[in-house]
């Protein structure tokens, strides 16, 4: 059985990308992906992860090239005030210390995935910024042409209190987003 994809950008109705139809002399014919850059968000869960191996296969099947991208947020003024008056030194270099150590671990993990499927990537920690905000500002900067990621699934109050980075990632990217559900599924 041949896979079958369709990806939608909420403009149009379909969205062609590459795929291989074999011809009855076993021959194939190939239609050109609009989608030759990947970026590929994760947050280190196993959500993600998932995410990230579905979309670095994806990206094999188009023949695209990927970035793979963790996002760290900037420090917040009220946790950093709070450790200052518990008696904490240094609470802002030692915040950005420990957000650039766990973004290693994200992107060390994330290489070692890759490099099991036989894929070329590039990895790239965006520090101090919104999550949602930095993952659309990095599509633009590297050219990238779609958008992949994980979503938690959260609803209601859970997503009102929470917030949902799929969604505000949904709402401010120019390119097309591809939420991987079978991720949140499992």
């Amino acid at each position: 059985a041949l896979p079958f994809l369709i990806l939608t950008d909420g403009l149009s109705a379909g969205i062609s990308v590459k795929m291989r139809f074999p011809s009855l002399k076993g021959t194939s014919h190939q239609r050109k992906s609009m989608y030759g850059n990947l970026l590929i968000a994760i947050d280190g869960s196993e959500l993600s992860m998932e995410a990230l191996r579905n979309g670095i296969k994806l990206a094999q099947s188009l023949g695209a090239s990927m970035v793979i991208a963790t996002v760290t947020e900037k420090w917040s003024a009220l946790e950093v005030a709070a450790q200052v008056r518990c008696g904490e030194n240094h609470p802002i270099e030692r915040y950005e210390e420990a957000a650039r150590e766990a973004a290693a671990r994200i992107l060390e993990q994330a290489k070692s995935l890759a490099d099991e499927l036989n894929a070329e990537c590039r990895v790239i920690h965006v520090a101090d910024q919104h999550p949602a905000t930095g993952i659309v500002a990095l599509a633009k900067e590297q050219g990238c042409d779609l958008i992949i990621m994980g979503s938690h699934g959260r609803s209601g109050l859970e997503k009102a209190l929470l917030g949902s980075v799929a969604q505000n990632v949904l709402t401010l990217s120019p390119v097309p987003v591809l939420i991987d559900k079978a991720a949140s599924a499992n």
